[in-house]
């Protein structure tokens, strides 16, 4: 994703993504149907603007546990400020975690909005 040029052989790559409105969660899905390859920084920018107008307080990238090159890929959300979700984060998402890999970046400006638990 950083510093890469995106593949335009596909050029209309889709990502599923899902806001839950009681919590103010914005979640992203990258699996092998939509593979990070086609996941570009512009992608992001604007996956993270639409997260943003619809008010998301956190931004999840759920990456499915098959996911080519998952390492590498982590360690690019990592990098630019996605965070592994504690233990109590992953206790709540616990459904989730048995077939993705979650890594949580906050939207929020205060640093009260952080200690609200993450409801999935």
């Amino acid at each position: 994703m950083v510093g890469e040029e995106p593949d335009t052989s596909n050029p209309f790559a889709t990502f599923k993504c899902f806001v839950d409105q009681s919590t103010k969660d914005f979640f992203i899905e990258i699996n092998q149907n939509t593979p990070i390859k086609y996941f570009t920084r512009t992608t992001l920018f604007n996956l993270l603007d639409c997260a943003e107008q619809e008010e998301a307080r956190n931004v999840f990238v759920c990456f499915s546990k098959d996911t080519q090159d998952l390492e590498n890929s982590l360690k690019t959300f990592l990098f630019v400020g996605f965070q592994v979700l504690d233990e109590k984060e992953k206790a709540i998402a616990s459904s989730f975690t048995q077939t993705h890999f979650l890594l949580k970046y906050s939207l929020s400006e205060s640093s009260d909005d952080e200690s609200e638990e993450a409801d999935f």
